[in-house]
């Protein structure tokens, strides 16, 4: 399971630099999901990351770090599971009206979660 944490590790290393150093690159890539006609079956992603961070928790040095971590993508997936399908063009069109320095402060959380997660494993 030490593999799953290092790609997540990546995963939100290179999203958190993205999201600093290209935020209009990652604006058009936010877009593209929102042309996505069903989006709902995206959401098995983040229970499936939320599962795996839980089976992970053992090779973390702070194993509520990963329960944590796990929770919050159950909860993300189940919540994208449950609301309409217009909330979620909503959210995601909020996300590329964003300003650029929010984005670049979204980008700077992602890449210190990165680091802290790499810290964590053990």
């Amino acid at each position: 399971m030490q593999y799953f944490l290092y790609f997540i590790v990546i995963l939100w290393s290179a999203v958190g630099l993205g999201l600093m150093l290209l935020p209009t690159a990652m604006l058009k890539l936010y877009a593209a999901f929102g042309k996505i006609k069903n989006i709902k079956p995206l959401c098995i992603l983040p229970l499936t990351f939320g599962v795996l961070f839980f089976l992970s928790m053992k090779n973390l040095v702070a194993e509520t770090f990963g329960y944590a971590m796990g929770l919050i993508a159950i909860f993300k997936g189940l919540y994208l599971l449950v609301i309409k399908q217009e909330k979620i063009k909503e959210i995601l069109d909020w996300w590329i009206n964003a300003p650029v320095a929010l984005l670049r402060i979204w980008g700077a959380f992602l890449l210190a979660l990165a680091l802290v997660l790499l810290s964590l494993i053990k």
